[in-house]
């Protein structure tokens, strides 16, 4: 009984586990007062969520704010495991240009201590990307055909749950959540979450078939 428990669950931990790796720490004020009792003054220059997250990276690891944090634009994350793992900014962090990209690089340098080119490739594919990192350590080419949000959700839960992307995820307009549901609990796409348009249909979705099994027809109403 217990075995068969432990086995239904643990696709559930697996993403609440995966979540939790993906945390890249303190702001660069909360770091700034957490580690100094006071806040630097160069934590009020930093401009946007990408250089915060480097400052804060900065703050716990070195005790100051690297230079490199100014130059960020997107590459908050990628900066945040950099410092971690190597005590300065990777050069390549100031070249990611969206959040995919800077989640593929932060999941590479992780994963491998260095940035894949193909991070730098990637249109929406971040996080299939960390996915396909997180589980064979390089990234599955259909992380880069990911063109949408819920395409991406779909595709790193497809990765996590099969080991590849199912080629459902790729036909998604607005069902990552449910798609995401479905995979965590049957292993495969309800052909019903390709139907979902809006959020609130897909949240909708979502919790039907993680309660029910199936998306109930008044989610997509």
């Amino acid at each position: 009984m217990t075995r068969h428990l432990l086995v239904a669950l643990l696709p559930l931990f697996t993403v609440q586990a995966r979540a939790q790796e993906w945390y890249f720490g303190p702001t660069c004020g909360e770091a700034s007062i957490q580690k100094l009792s006071y806040v630097l003054p160069d934590c009020g220059r930093l401009s946007g969520r990408a250089q915060d997250t480097c400052g804060g990276a900065s703050i716990v690891h070195l005790g100051y704010v690297l230079a490199d944090c100014f130059e960020l634009s997107e590459g908050g994350r990628c900066a945040a495991v950099s410092i971690q793992r190597t005590g300065y900014i990777l050069s390549e962090c100031k070249q990611a240009a969206s959040e995919g990209q800077d989640r593929c690089a932060a999941a590479s340098i992780r994963r491998l201590g260095y940035i894949l080119k193909s991070c730098l490739e990637l249109t929406a594919g971040g996080r299939c990307s960390e996915a396909s990192l997180h589980r064979h350590g390089y990234v599955l080419a259909e992380c880069g055909q990911v063109a949408r949000y819920d395409q991406d959700r779909c595709a790193a839960a497809s990765i996590a749950r099969l080991g590849h992307v199912v080629g459902d995820c790729l036909q998604l307009q607005d069902g990552g959540l449910c798609a995401e549901a479905s995979l965590r609990r049957l292993g495969h796409v309800l052909a019903d979450c390709g139907k979902v348009r809006g959020y609130s249909q897909d949240k909708c979705a979502a919790a039907s078939v993680d309660r029910l099994g199936h998306v109930d027809a008044g989610c997509l109403k």
